[in-house]
């Protein structure tokens, strides 16, 4: 019996090998086609393209980088507004106009990121927009410290208590549903400072 088991392990074990001799070779044969297929023929002759990457940068600023821009500008001005209207009237409807026009903002903004270089971009000890507008995690415990004692200054290194998850925070987490959330900002003028 032990024989037997012993000769059917070998058996298994030789396939395994043999299989994997296969595959292996398989393999190779298939990198070789591959290679040769896709040997350049040198006929004396330079390849000349008809690329124009300028042309192309060109039209990624003028029709991707800059109309992203100009519509992220755009929904934040709509954000402002809408924060101003809530700031005059601090109401459950005006809550839901700012609530919308954050979320059309950020999502505006998210567009905008992978254009994150160049004037956009790091640039020495200033970040980049992302940085500037969006860093996560939002620090709220600075927030809430910075509504109590009525500082709306933004003027410092603290890019986790402002920008766009800043604002998340303040209008859809400050409390825990709209009406309460209207309350809060009814009832707390440092917090329409803050969110202005």
């Amino acid at each position: 019996m032990i024989c037997v088991l012993g000769f059917s392990f070998k058996i298994s074990t030789m396939k395994r090998t043999i299989k994997k001799w296969r595959n292996q070779a398989l393999l190779l044969v298939i990198c070789l086609i591959i290679a040769i297929a896709c040997k350049k023929e040198n006929s004396g002759e330079t390849d000349k393209s008809d690329f124009d990457r300028k042309e192309m940068l060109k039209n990624y600023a003028e029709n991707l980088i800059i109309p992203s821009f100009i519509e992220l500008n755009q929904k934040v001005k709509v954000l402002q507004d809408a924060v101003n209207a809530f700031s005059t009237n601090t109401d459950l409807a005006n809550l839901l106009i700012v609530q919308n026009a954050w979320k059309s903002a950020y999502l505006s903004s998210q567009s905008t990121n992978g254009f994150n270089f160049g004037p956009a971009g790091e640039d020495g000890l200033t970040k980049g927009l992302t940085e500037e507008i969006a860093t996560f995690p939002v620090n709220t415990i600075s927030i809430l410290d910075r509504i109590s004692s009525n500082n709306t200054s933004f003027n410092d290194f603290q890019r986790d208590i402002r920008g766009f998850l800043a604002l998340d925070f303040l209008l859809f987490g400050i409390a825990e549903d709209n009406n309460s959330i209207v309350s809060y900002f009814s009832e707390n003028e440092n917090a329409l400072n803050y969110l202005k």
